[in-house]
């Protein structure tokens, strides 16, 4: 267990470029860059996370949460929260997805939308239509929704 606790923590000091949010008094923190930038004593090539982090404030503990249903390891993207469901859910899109065997990454169409339910844990994927802008890594990104929560604009 404490070898587990040390990864973890290793992780979150080690990543940069993934997707924060903050909710409900959790951080959360999807996918990012472990690299000799970020990561002290790093020997290898810049490798991507495919997961999430929770942090809750209150109990000051860190928990890994599995990543979005394709498991794919990204970075670059960002994360806004919408007041959508039970306890709301985290809404991740853009940045790049990366292929660990090989390193090369590519573009994550920002059609395809990541979306996490806070109180069931579920991840779900969504499919934006309409004038869906071109790829962006980098960025950031605002959430505002309309007084009843009928619709969500980011």
């Amino acid at each position: 267990m404490l070898s587990l606790l040390a990864s973890i923590q290793l992780t979150v000091a080690g990543v940069a470029w993934g997707a924060g949010v903050t909710a409900h008094g959790a951080g959360f923190l999807l996918g990012g860059w472990m690299s000799n930038n970020s990561v002290p004593g790093w020997g290898g090539t810049p490798l991507a996370t495919s997961y999430m982090l929770k942090y809750d404030m209150d109990k000051q503990q860190w928990t890994n949460v599995t990543g979005p249903p394709d498991n794919t390891p990204r970075a670059e993207g960002v994360m806004v929260y919408i007041p959508n469901s039970d306890s709301g859910m985290l809404v991740h899109f853009g940045g790049v997805t990366v292929d660990n065997t090989n390193g090369s990454f590519q573009a994550a169409p920002m059609e395809k939308i990541n979306l996490y339910d806070i109180k069931s844990g579920k991840w779900y994927q969504q499919t934006a239509s309409g004038q869906v802008p071109p790829t962006r890594r980098r960025f950031c990104a605002g959430a505002a929704w309309a007084a009843d929560q009928s619709s969500y604009n980011m």
